[in-house]
């Protein structure tokens, strides 16, 4: 089983990406969301809900596209901050 890294209190570290350049890329590229739901090893509806915003993608899935695309991560995405106490 894998398990998620955790901070002293517990709570998961896992670090969560919003896509804000990525579909600039892909067009750049010519490439399409399914293609990067392949390359990033998720389903493109995934991709489809992170593109729109009502996703996040997790730090590993993030790094796959950007090395697919061959870019800098900043140039692709944007770190989400968020307190997972505060829900």
């Amino acid at each position: 089983m894998l398990r998620r890294p955790c901070n002293m209190d517990g709570m998961s570290t896992s670090r969560r990406y919003r896509p804000t350049g990525l579909r600039a890329a892909l067009a750049a590229q010519d490439r399409t969301v399914v293609w990067s739901a392949r390359k990033g090893g998720v389903s493109h509806p995934l991709i489809f809900l992170a593109l729109t915003g009502r996703r996040t993608l997790s730090e590993s899935v993030a790094q796959r596209i950007t090395d697919a695309l061959g870019l800098p991560m900043d140039e692709l995405f944007t770190e989400v901050v968020r307190d997972d106490r505060a829900a």
